[in-house]
């Protein structure tokens, strides 16, 4: 790891607890960081956008109402979070923080800006941890502070000077001197706050790497990252995505990792129930540290199966009771900004207050259950379910089953509604892949990775078929054999239709999302999604030999020009894909 000279060093008020952590340096993370009392057992994520916008909803009132549980009237009663992630990524002028496809790379301002603007929002968690401390008599109270770290585009050619020379971050070496840089100014700029005499009640304990999925090409990056982060006595977080986790992450140097659930995501047909029951297991396979809970508070797209935010706070809550979320060392929660409103919300602070009995153990089967009855109410209220399912669901015996229930009126609400628009369409083109049975070759999938190759070995029509192969690697929930069609053009009004015969000789291993088809979607040559909006997968043999998969994409609700049809696997095993079809539907 290249060692940058005249690093800073962390200011006085950290001593004791650089003391103890850089002991910890070289021994096994696992075993010895969660004792470190830089260890945070309960951490919010406290979204801060590096452009600065937003930047006035976090007032000292919101975020003390994250340092402590407060009443109805935000008088402090008790202490909430120990650990506080700041995170964030968009910039100025359309750059991002990560490496998004539709995004320009990041410049060193931009990380600048992103400094500045986190210990910003950390002086008012400062004074919400000052008024809190007085108001419940706890002279200790104080804030732990995580900041998260932007990635290394390689993109970037010209990031800016460090040491006198810009770091060309196409090259691992200046993408680690750039990692060290940001932890070395963001220690400067926190030691400059707190001589100045703010960041009293805060102490920062470590850095979160940003990028929530790690590939080959990052591994280097994140071993040095995680060398300095170290050398300065801290320790290195991260959250992987679905999909997203590796099984190597205490050999690349990560000290402290929470995996994502996230049943919320709206992806279609959306993640079921068991998704709880599958990523925990994950969870203690993998050796990792907890998961991130999303007790969610705010209306935005969700999970096709669900009404409202309301059944997604429930769903996470009663899998933390009964799959015994407490036993895990550490937890994160996404997203601090929605709790202060409902906090202050007679009609939610239900949802506020058994999140604060989940996090101080004192949540029971009867509140999770009460929790169950104030979420039904609200979906009678709101009209999304009639008097016949309102009986049935509140009449079963467990939470778990009462969130099964509330599943069904909506997907079966989804399908009669898909049903009913694509009633007046009728397929207006033929194939749009001249060779979706990939018997002359795969002409029509230029893009392709992992063990993608034609086959011999089955085939649904014709003689070949597409194999995808995945042995066992890192990450067996990430994506790492896919092969992308070439795009083809719709228009508004359209929909599309693809559909694709599958066969898997035997069930897929260590995986939830198995083979899967989608689609992404492109707007005047940018990628704008792609798998998480519209996928459709299967994980269990098909016992029958193959299987269709159909899924459909209705332009106006997803406004693109072109789209590409995506085939990819996850997990470990073979599968066989077959009679690609990918169509549009249009009024006659």
């Amino acid at each position: 790891m290249h060692k940058q000279t005249g690093c800073v060093k962390i200011g006085l008020s950290f001593l004791l607890l650089v003391a103890t952590a850089a002991s910890l340096v070289g021994q096994e993370p696992d075993s010895h960081a969660k004792d470190s009392p830089l260890w945070c057992k309960h951490t919010i994520l406290v979204y801060v956008n590096p452009s600065g916008a937003y930047l006035d909803l976090w007032t000292t009132e919101n975020l003390k109402r994250l340092a402590a549980y407060c009443d109805a009237q935000g008088r402090p009663q008790d202490l909430f979070f120990d650990g506080f992630l700041l995170i964030g990524f968009g910039c100025k002028g359309g750059r991002h923080l990560l490496p998004l496809a539709d995004r320009k790379p990041a410049l060193m301002s931009d990380w600048q800006d992103t400094i500045r603007n986190y210990l910003t929002v950390m002086e008012r968690l400062g004074d919400a941890f000052e008024e809190v401390a007085g108001a419940l008599n706890k002279p200790e109270a104080k804030g732990k502070v995580i900041l998260a770290m932007p990635h290394p585009d390689p993109r970037q050619r010209s990031f800016g000077p460090v040491n006198g020379g810009s770091l060309d971050l196409s090259n691992d070496p200046d993408r680690v001197r750039a990692m060290a840089w940001y932890i070395d100014e963001s220690i400067r700029q926190w030691q400059e706050r707190e001589k100045r005499g703010a960041l009293k009640r805060v102490a920062l304990v470590g850095f979160y790497w940003g990028h929530e999925a790690i590939g080959e090409a990052d591994v280097e990056v994140v071993k040095g990252t995680a060398a300095h982060v170290h050398e300065m006595g801290l320790l290195l977080h991260w959250i992987p995505c679905y999909g997203g986790g590796r099984k190597d992450w205490k050999e690349i140097g990560l000290d402290c990792v929470t995996q994502q659930i996230n049943y919320q995501n709206p992806q279609k047909p959306g993640r079921p129930l068991t998704i709880f029951d599958v990523i925990t297991g994950r969870v203690a396979k993998d050796g990792m540290h907890g998961v991130e809970m999303t007790p969610m508070a705010r209306t935005t797209d969700l999970n096709p199966r669900v009404w409202s935010w309301h059944q997604v706070h429930l769903a996470n809550l009663e899998a933390a009771l009964r799959l015994k979320w407490n036993e895990f060392p550490a937890m994160t929660y996404f997203h601090g900004g929605d709790l202060p409103q409902i906090a202050a919300d007679p009609q939610t602070r239900v949802f506020y207050d058994d999140l604060y009995k989940w996090v101080k153990g004192t949540l029971t089967q009867q509140d999770v259950e009460a929790l169950a009855a104030a979420t039904l109410a609200e979906q009678k209220r709101a009209g999304v379910i009639n008097d016949e399912w309102y009986a049935k669901i509140a009449a079963a015996k467990t939470v778990l089953e009462k969130l099964q229930l509330m599943e069904e009126p909506k997907l079966e609400a989804l399908r009669k509604a898909e049903a009913e628009r694509l009633a007046p369409l009728t397929q207006s083109s033929g194939n749009l892949l001249k060779d979706g049975s990939f018997e002359r070759g795969l002409e029509d999938w230029p893009r392709r990775s992992g063990d993608v190759a034609r086959s011999q070995e089955t085939s649904a029509d014709g003689g070949w078929s597409l194999r995808l192969s995945l042995e066992p690697g890192a990450g067996s929930e990430m994506i790492r054999a896919f092969a992308k069609s070439v795009r083809v053009p719709v228009r508004p009004g359209q929909a599309v239709r693809l559909r694709a015969r599958v066969r898997l000789p035997q069930d897929l291993q260590e995986t939830q999302r198995g083979l899967m088809i989608g689609l992404s979607r492109f707007q005047e040559g940018k990628c704008l999604a792609t798998w998480t909006e519209c996928e459709i997968g299967r994980v269990e043999a098909t016992a029958d030999g193959w299987q269709c998969l159909t899924l459909h994409l209705f332009v106006d609700d997803k406004p693109c020009d072109e789209v590409e049809a995506i085939i990819g696997a996850c997990g470990v095993g073979a599968a066989y894909v077959d009679d690609v079809e990918l169509v549009t539907l249009s009024r006659p």
